[in-house]
C-alpha cells in the first residue's frame, strides 16, 4: 500500500519504484537523539528539551512542565543526565510520580528522559538539532543555551522574568 511513482532508468525505461517516507533534518536528528536514550521514537513524537542544570528547575517550572506532559500524549521531555546527580533526577522522577498519582494514573515517567550531555561543542549542537523546542527555566533564563538553541533553529518557550 506504499505509493508507487514511475522513473526513467538510465536506459529510458519506465520503472516502478516505492517512494520513502521523506524525513526531515530535524525529524533525524530527533530520532537519533531519542534513540541513544533507549526511547523507541516514533514520528509523531515532539522533544521538549530542557537541558540546563537541575537546580533551575522551581517547584512551580516542573509542575507546568508535568501539565505539558499529561495534556499532549506525543510529547516527550528531555533532561541532562549528570552522573553527579542521581539523586536529583530519582527526585525528579518520584515528583512525576507524585503529580500523575493526583491526576489520571498516566506514566509520565516513561516520558522523560535523561540524555547524557556531549562534552564536544558538535554533540552539545547535535542535541540542541534534535529539540523540537527549549523549554526555559523560567526565574533563571537559558542565557547561553537559549543563543546556541536560536543558532540551532529551535525555538524557545520562556517567560519573562
Amino acid at each position: 500500500d506504499t505509493p508507487t511513482s514511475q522513473h526513467l532508468s538510465a536506459s529510458g525505461r519506465r520503472s516502478d519504484r516505492t517512494e520513502q517516507p521523506v524525513y526531515s533534518a530535524r525529524e533525524r536528528q530527533r530520532s537519533a537523539l531519542l534513540k541513544s536514550s533507549g526511547f523507541a521514537a516514533h514520528r509523531n513524537v515532539s522533544t521538549v528539551c530542557a537541558i540546563h542544570e537541575y537546580f533551575k528547575i522551581e517547584p512551580a517550572v516542573w509542575q507546568l512542565w508535568m501539565r505539558v506532559l499529561e495534556q499532549n500524549c506525543g510529547v516527550v521531555l528531555v533532561l541532562p543526565h549528570r552522573s553527579y546527580r542521581i539523586a536529583a533526577e530519582k527526585a525528579l522522577r518520584a515528583e512525576a510520580a507524585k503529580y500523575q498519582e493526583t491526576r489520571h494514573n498516566l506514566d509520565l515517567n516513561e516520558r522523560i528522559v535523561f540524555l547524557s550531555r556531549s562534552e564536544t561543542r558538535e554533540g552539545y549542537l547535535s542535541l540542541l538539532r534534535g529539540c523540537d523546542v527549549l523549554a526555559d527555566a523560567f526565574g533563571f533564563n537559558a542565557q547561553t543555551t537559549a543563543v546556541d538553541a536560536l543558532w540551532s533553529h529551535v525555538p524557545i518557550v520562556t517567560l519573562p522574568s
